[in-house]
């Protein structure tokens, strides 16, 4: 029986991804819109949110996919090689807890999942600033955990709103048990019907 996460073909999910890539660009486009954050290295969040979808509706592996992808354009047009490394280091540190996270999600809703990401992404960035600027910004540390609070819970917000909204039938992920049981039904009426024939 073919896997429900290959039920896509290559086409339609790259299609997908560029689309959700295009978002988060977008979103990282209006967060550098905003008024300068309190902290240096303190943000609210948009283009995780999208990161947070694509893990939720298509795969973990497009998360990542799509993190990497908006990282390394936004440092290639805007950025330089120390905002490389922190967006490198936070991006991919909260990618890794959204991915861990977003399969248990009976058990810790979008607003969770938001709020430990954006601690890690925070975290990511700290540990990147250690290695360019020494000890001395760990004082920053600890304000900008008590922020991933307040920024985690509009982004799991949103993602709730957004996920949920989706209809079943418009799920790619894996990781949805709608979507998944769905998917699997597909696939098997799809090989019983080509037995048939």
């Amino acid at each position: 029986m073919q896997s429900p996460d290959n039920i896509y073909s290559l086409p339609r999910r790259v299609s997908i991804d560029a689309l959700l890539l295009c978002a988060a660009l977008i979103c990282a486009w209006l967060e550098a819109m905003l008024p300068a954050p309190p902290l240096p290295g303190s943000k609210l969040g948009l283009p995780n949110l999208v990161v947070m979808i694509t893990a939720a509706i298509v795969s973990r592996r497009d998360a990542f996919v799509i993190q990497l992808s908006r990282i390394i354009i936004i440092a290639f047009l805007f950025g330089n090689a120390a905002g490389f490394l922190f967006s490198l280091a936070g991006g991919l540190l909260s990618t890794i807890v959204i991915s861990l996270l977003v399969t248990r999600r009976r058990l810790i809703s979008f607003v969770g999942i938001s709020i430990l990401s954006a601690a890690a992404h925070n975290t990511g960035q700290i540990i990147a600033a250690c290695i360019l600027l020494g000890s001395s910004v760990l004082g920053m540390y600890s304000w900008l955990l008590i922020l991933s609070i307040p920024t985690g819970i509009v982004t799991g917000v949103v993602a709730e709103l957004i996920v949920n909204r989706l209809k079943p039938e418009n799920r790619f992920s894996d990781t949805s048990p709608v979507a998944s049981s769905q998917n699997i039904d597909v696939c098997h009426k799809t090989s019983t019907y080509k037995e048939n024939k």
